[in-house]
């Protein structure tokens, strides 16, 4: 008896040429310094806020300092708590709040936040030929006497500024720092 066999190999290849992929790591990192933090809003400890008055100490301006070893973005949200009532700083400067920001700095009214360098602004990673730079946000900040009148007599106001950063558009925003202030009685 004769037995026949064979055995047959084959081999499937699937081959696909793709463009190149380039995968960027490093820091994401922002420093708010002590100066901008503490010694930036008027001292209005035991004393009353009067409408209209400047909230940001003559000269100072808040900014903060980017460290990041890749491309990122910035944005941030500011508050004003009045009577348990909490305002957002828009660009609408006729309302509640009164402010000054820094340029490059847009506002989006659907997350009420600014942007810097506008939604999608992309800020350089820091390398030898782009040191780090500070990022100047905002120098003045009011309360608007037309719409508070006296309603502010004896209060505190709390301001709250909160910093958030993500890498450009490949992860979601997460808070770097979350500054909050009371002023006033």
């Amino acid at each position: 008896m004769f037995c026949l066999s064979s055995i047959v190999y084959a081999f499937y290849i699937v081959s696909q040429e793709t463009s190149d992929l380039i995968f960027t790591t490093g820091n994401l990192e922002y420093e708010i310094t002590e100066e901008s933090c503490n010694d930036l809003f008027v001292d209005k400890t035991g004393s009353f806020i009067v409408p209209g008055e400047e909230l940001v100490q003559a000269g100072k301006t808040i900014y903060i300092i980017n460290k990041s070893t890749i491309s990122s973005q910035l944005r941030i949200v500011i508050r004003v708590k009045v009577k348990d009532v909490t305002y957002y700083v828009d660009d609408n400067n006729t309302n509640e709040i009164i402010c000054t920001l820094s340029t490059g700095w847009d506002y989006n009214r659907t997350e009420e936040c600014w942007y810097y360098e506008g939604v999608g602004g992309e800020i350089p990673a820091v390398t030898i030929t782009n040191p780090s730079t500070n990022i100047n946000i905002l120098s003045s900040l009011k309360l608007n006497g037309n719409y508070f009148g006296n309603l502010v007599k004896s209060s505190e106001v709390e301001i709250t500024i909160i910093y958030q950063s993500k890498q450009a558009e490949y992860a979601e925003w997460n808070n770097i720092e979350e500054i909050n202030k009371n002023l006033g009685i």
